[in-house]
């Protein structure tokens, strides 16, 4: 599904959405049956330095779509929730001696750039935004040597490999609300088709080796079919059916068929001039006063493998890297560890020294994990959320699980029988122990804690009102320039519904600059009063309170403790998905609230894999 139909029962954001979608957007159907298509015939280059390219310039710290609506690229990027990284150490003399990628990428080129003003409005936008460009090279050069030697080893020209540009802004741990994710934004249906597992353990659309596969296959399948480049980025935006009746559609009207002519989604009408924007910008930075960063023509990592399941954490110590670092490479794995059935491949930089593999041969096998399933009746009063909470999983697995039992909107009707996943972890014989009550040795009470919050929440959401002192505090934010709605939304955790009805916006599409805005924020009541719990404790029984602020200490051989860096466009509960344990407990071992902060640490106790 495409992002921009995702959203698309949104009327009134709609082209805002269409617009940001560019870099949302994910692949959703097989390639179908052969349709002949003239290639577009070539093109020069004019109108890159004509007098529309000045009359562009106009707004040049703004993206364009092709009706004319502007969003930025900070808007894009919070969508995605794009990560920010330091870019991979550049040697002088390695750069001598291999030179820069760029180049290489540059001499594979074989599109042509149309000679049109939905080119040249994309152009003027990256001519002008060197800052982004930056932070893009930076991701881009962990990545950029592999994805453009598959591309010469698949046969395709090498823009291809400026693709996640437009797609993550070069960014494997992208994800959209459409689901989609990795640097090629596939959806989980498309990942499957094309081999991508996704398991609780691993994700292989953030493989970077076979996302990177998967996505020149499917590029590949594209162009054969529609007999153009253009064609086929059109098909992986919006879906090779719908790109074919829009042809036939041409044919019947006696229309030229070429992609120029079709009438499609804005989203897609501007999603080939802006990869075609990208591709010119890439290879003339000088004519359009940017940079490139070199970056070395050489491979940053290599393969290596592991004899059995291991512990992330333990193959970084070995290396040499910081958790960090060794994750950027291996940012399929969800749980800290290679998966238990295999293969136990690992990334590791190139220049990791070579008793590394026998260190890694030599590491024990972590406790093994199994899953039991049961299944539970829904009773009365019960909700999606409170169902997961209560089995130790997420409302979004038990969607998985049971398909069409469970309403898109999460309503599960009463009596219905609902499969229930609980991974334990085996530690030894028949013995298994819950891995929540591992991650949270005071699981008992602070359900107890949670259960009483959520009544108060939602009693205070109900009585929400600018005067309630006792439940809600008020905030004031003033707009500043590329700032949407949704992104003002997004950053207090509030919905555009609320943001627009606090402010009397009809108009959710637009907002001023310099205007301010009324923020309604609710107490963080977990916080509340778990640190009332916390002091009433400590008089009366320290050691429960000791067991409560560090699972680590009860359980030191069992639990880990991680350290994880808030990215932008991280919540609280996608947090608690990634990692199998509930927002109350996050919360709990952070002392934090539901606002997050991009570079923000987060603690979080996981059983040992």
């Amino acid at each position: 599904m495409q992002y921009w139909l995702y959203l698309r029962k949104n009327a009134q954001q709609l082209a805002l959405f269409a617009t940001v979608s560019l870099l949302l957007s994910a692949c959703t159907n097989l390639p179908q049956n052969n349709t002949s298509n003239t290639p577009i015939s070539a093109n020069n280059n004019s109108a890159l330095n004509s007098n529309k390219k000045t009359e562009n310039s106009k707004n040049l710290a703004k993206y364009y779509d092709t009706t004319g609506l502007v969003v930025t690229q900070d808007d894009i990027d919070e969508m995605l929730g794009v990560t920010e990284m330091d870019a991979a150490t550049l040697s002088p003399e390695e750069l001598a001696s291999f030179g820069d990628v760029w180049a290489r990428t540059r001499a594979g080129f074989k599109l042509d750039i149309a000679d049109n003003e939905r080119v040249a409005q994309q152009i003027a936008w990256f001519a002008k935004r060197q800052d982004y460009l930056d932070r893009m090279t930076a991701r881009a050069s962990h990545y950029l040597y592999h994805t453009v030697t598959e591309a010469e080893k698949a046969g395709v020209p090498t823009e291809l490999a400026l693709l996640p540009i437009i797609e993550s802004s070069y960014d494997p741990f992208a994800t959209s609300p459409a689901q989609a994710a990795g640097l090629w934004q596939f959806i989980p249906s498309t990942g499957k088709i094309f081999g991508l597992r996704q398991t609780w353990w691993y994700d292989g659309r953030r493989d970077i080796l076979e996302s990177t596969r998967a996505a020149y296959k499917f590029l590949s399948q594209l162009y054969n079919q529609f007999g153009s480049w253009e064609l086929a980025l059109a098909a992986y935006n919006w879906g090779p059916g719908n790109v074919k009746r829009a042809i036939e559609r041409n044919e019947a009207a006696g229309l030229p068929t070429d992609y120029w002519s079709l009438t499609m989604p804005a989203e897609t009408m501007a999603y080939v001039p802006r990869f075609l924007a990208v591709a010119q910008v890439i290879k003339e930075p000088n004519t359009f006063g940017v940079r490139l960063n070199p970056i070395v023509n050489k491979a940053h990592f290599r393969e290596t493998y592991a004899k059995n399941q291991v512990d992330l954490t333990s193959v970084a110590k070995l290396a040499g890297l910081t958790t960090k670092q060794l994750y950027q490479l291996n940012p399929a794995y969800m749980r800290w560890a290679t998966n238990p059935d295999g293969p136990h491949r690992v990334l590791v930089p190139l220049n990791t020294p070579e008793i590394f593999e026998q260190q890694l041969a030599a590491l024990p096998a972590p406790d093994r994990y199994i899953t039991v399933t049961n299944r539970y009746v829904v009773k009365k009063g019960d909700s999606l959320h409170r169902i997961a909470s209560k089995f130790g999983t997420t409302p979004a697995a038990l969607k998985r699980l049971n398909g069409k039992l469970i309403s898109k909107r999460g309503y599960v009707a009463v009596g219905k029988s609902l499969v229930v996943s609980r991974s334990k972890q085996l530690v030894s014989g028949d013995n298994s122990v819950d891995i929540e009550k591992l991650a949270n040795p005071a699981a008992e009470r602070v359900a107890q804690i949670e259960k009483a919050d959520k009544e108060k929440a939602v009693a205070a959401k109900s009585t929400r009102k600018d005067d309630d002192d006792d439940k809600v505090s008020k905030k004031y934010h003033k707009v500043r320039a590329g700032q949407s709605l949704y992104a003002i939304a997004k950053k207090y955790d509030v919905s555009v519904k609320e943001l627009a009805q606090w402010n009397n916006l009809k108009n959710k599409s637009n907002v001023q600059v310099g205007t301010k805005l009324v923020i309604l924020l609710e107490e963080d009541e977990d916080t509340k009063n778990t640190s009332r719990t916390a002091k009433a404790s400590k008089g009366k029984d320290k050691r429960i309170a000791s067991k409560e602020d560090s699972p680590k200490k009860n359980k030191k051989e069992r639990i880990k403790r991680i350290s994880y860096e808030v990215k932008r466009g991280d919540t609280l509960y996608s947090i608690s998905q990634r990692y199998n344990v509930s927002v109350s407990q996050i919360k709990t071992w952070n002392k934090t609230s539901k606002n997050l902060k991009p570079g923000q640490d987060l603690i979080i106790y996981l059983a040992k894999s």
